[in-house]
């Protein structure tokens, strides 16, 4: 049994649904999406960063990739760093898009006005 590709694609489907949600409730929520950005600046760059060490992540992959290619590199090392670059990769999209979503407040319910008004 090969766990690295269990590994894969439970981390990619789950980056999937987060995505999908992520890119639901931005085009549901336009108008509080830049507010939300603006007050949770400090949540913002924080999701930033981890997006850039994901990023980091698949350019180390790319420049073991080039060197595997070149004969610098031994296959079974660079399946080992894809693996391992490629799964923290998703894990830092997936913590990205949980941040997003959270961003957005969803799970948050805004007070109704019209039941504070009657009390």
């Amino acid at each position: 049994m090969n766990y690295g590709a269990i590994l894969g694609v439970a981390l990619t489907g789950t980056m999937l649904i987060l995505a999908l949600i992520s890119v639901i409730l931005s085009i549901k929520k336009r108008k509080l999406l830049a507010s939300r950005f603006f007050l949770e600046r400090r949540n913002v760059i924080k999701a930033l960063n981890i997006f850039l060490v994901g990023m980091l992540m698949l350019t180390a992959n790319m420049l073991i990739r080039a060197f595997s290619l070149l004969g610098l590199v031994s296959h079974n090392l660079y399946v080992i760093i894809s693996i391992t670059c490629g799964s923290g990769l998703a894990i830092s999209l997936i913590i990205t898009f949980c941040e997003y979503i959270r961003i957005l407040g969803i799970g948050k319910r805004e007070p109704d006005l019209k039941q504070l008004r009657r009390s």
